[in-house]
Parts: C-alpha cells; sequence; structure tokens
C-alpha cells in the first residue's frame, strides 16, 4: 500500500519532474526517491499516472485540433502575405497527404514574399484579435 508522499512522488513523477523536484513534492530525500523506485509496485502506478497524463493531453488537444485547423484554413485563405497563405497550403497538404510537399530552405532575402517569422507571427496575433 502507497503512502500519501509516495502518492506525491508519483504524481510529480507522471508530469515529467526531475528526482530533486519529485524528492521536494513528496517532503522526503532524493535517496528515499531511490529506493521507490526499486519497488514494483511504485512504479507500476507511476506508469498508470503517466499514461493518464498522456490520454487527458491527447483528449485536450484533440478539442483543439478544430480551432487549429480553422486557424490555418484562414491563413490559407486570408493570409496577408503570400508566403503565409503558401506555408499554410503546404502545412494543409503535408498532414493530409502525408508529407507530399517540400519546401525551399533558402529563399532569396530580397523577395517581398520572405516573410519575417515575426511578422507571421503578428499576423497570427492580429487574426486572433478579429
Amino acid at each position: 500500500m502507497l503512502d500519501e508522499r509516495q502518492v506525491k512522488a508519483i504524481e510529480a513523477f507522471a508530469k515529467g519532474s526531475t528526482i530533486t523536484d519529485v524528492a521536494k513534492a513528496a517532503g522526503v530525500s532524493r535517496n528515499t526517491i531511490y529506493e521507490w523506485i526499486k519497488i514494483e509496485e511504485f512504479m507500476a502506478e507511476v506508469g498508470k499516472w503517466q499514461q493518464e497524463f498522456i490520454y487527458q493531453a491527447q483528449g485536450r488537444l484533440k478539442v483543439a485540433a478544430k480551432d487549429a485547423a480553422d486557424e490555418v484554413i484562414k491563413l490559407l485563405k486570408q493570409g496577408k502575405y503570400e508566403k503565409t497563405r503558401l506555408s499554410a497550403a503546404y502545412d494543409i497538404l503535408d498532414r493530409s497527404l502525408g508529407k507530399a510537399t517540400t519546401r525551399i530552405e533558402n529563399i532569396n532575402p530580397n523577395d517581398k514574399d520572405n516573410v519575417p517569422v515575426d511578422i507571421l507571427e503578428q499576423e497570427l496575433i492580429e487574426f486572433n484579435n478579429e
């Protein structure tokens, strides 16, 4: 049977904390954590908690996927810059066809459609504020 300190340690492990942070969360020494790691029941519970955190994260991402897709489609249709629209088009094609496209990495810096990342980020912010 796991005690309260072990449960706190398990939760910290499941969130990806370091040994030091796990020990702090449980209120025990790092040496104690290393001893607990040797206990099969403890590690089995860590695995269960980690899997639950993964399932929860996947659920949240699935809920957000529609909004993310809507944003990419919005950029494809209404992007201020040709490079933004092209990047959105590539992203849609890559995701739906499995990396069917290739991107040109070395773009001429004098090209008016070579938009720096900060401008792309600003355009995303403008879209979100509309």
